[in-house]
């Protein structure tokens, strides 16, 4: 599965809030720099990179070696053949030996103080199982940039209310950090499912009890291309109800909540958003 390693240092320090920033990527060679350049400049510098690449039919691998120099704690995973997200996902974060991770897309980057806003938060309270952020969205190719404002939930029930009618997500992975130990308490991604696994891991963290906290901050910048597969509208519907039907088993509310995600799914596609 895995044909070429960095020699990543085996001894993480022993903070009680360490942070590794893992990455999964597939043919992603022209946002890579960018990505990466957002991790070299960051002014508390995470104390593990894992760069999972997926199959990739570009030159990303190459692009990522040259960057191992300038991040000494940046491992490369070379995967052989597609295996897909969710898995790429978990096996990556089973090699984790910091405590907390933070998740950032290939497509996306970080702003220079991200792991400086975790690392003050996650210290501040020990508790915390999932953190997540604001994030700044542009469109690839655009100079226009505007902040997501996400909302702050009271408990599980509300949050998950919130996820299954809410027309937009209230968060964006590359803007979420969580502890590695709750991650795999829960079972880690779904790998059943090829879209739309960030929903159903974050309700997943809020319906095991964990302490789930908003940051009132941007920690990432999130691209919007043409190329992204959150926008295979129709194929995510049904990616919803069945996520839906796993966490609803309430008929009418599963219902109501169908209806809504569908017609909010389909005004995206025709609004093109």
């Amino acid at each position: 599965m895995i044909s070429e390693r960095s020699n990543r240092n085996e001894q993480v320090v022993a903070d009680e809030v360490t942070i590794a920033v893992v990455i999964v990527g597939r043919n992603s060679a022209r946002f890579i720099s960018e990505m990466m350049d957002s991790l070299v400049n960051q002014v508390d510098a995470p104390d593990e990179i894992i760069y999972y690449d997926d199959g990739s039919t570009d030159h990303s691998i190459e692009i990522l070696e040259a960057y191992q120099k300038r991040l000494p704690q940046l491992e490369v995973i070379s995967g052989q053949g597609h295996i897909g997200i969710s898995a790429a996902r978990n096996f990556s974060n089973s090699l984790v030996k910091s405590r907390f991770i933070a998740v950032l897309d290939s497509d996306d980057y970080f702003l220079p103080d991200t792991i400086a806003r975790y690392r003050k938060s996650l210290r501040k309270d020990s508790d915390i199982a999932l953190l997540y952020a604001d994030t700044l969205v542009f469109r690839d190719g655009s100079s226009h940039v505007r902040r997501l404002r996400y909302p702050s939930f009271i408990d599980g029930a509300q949050a998950t209310r919130c996820l299954m009618t809410r027309p937009v997500l209230p968060f964006k992975h590359s803007s979420v950090v969580y502890r590695k130990s709750a991650f795999d308490k829960i079972g880690g991604y779904c790998e059943n499912l090829p879209l739309k696994v960030d929903y159903d891991l974050f309700v997943r963290f809020w319906k095991s009890g964990s302490k789930v906290r908003k940051l009132d901050a941007a920690t990432s910048h999130h691209r919007t291309h043409s190329g992204q597969i959150s926008k295979e509208r129709i194929r995510g519907i049904l990616l919803y109800w069945e996520i839906i039907d796993r966490h609803e088993p309430r008929f009418f509310y599963s219902f109501s909540f169908k209806l809504i995600r569908a017609f909010s799914e389909i005004a995206k596609l025709v609004l093109r958003r």
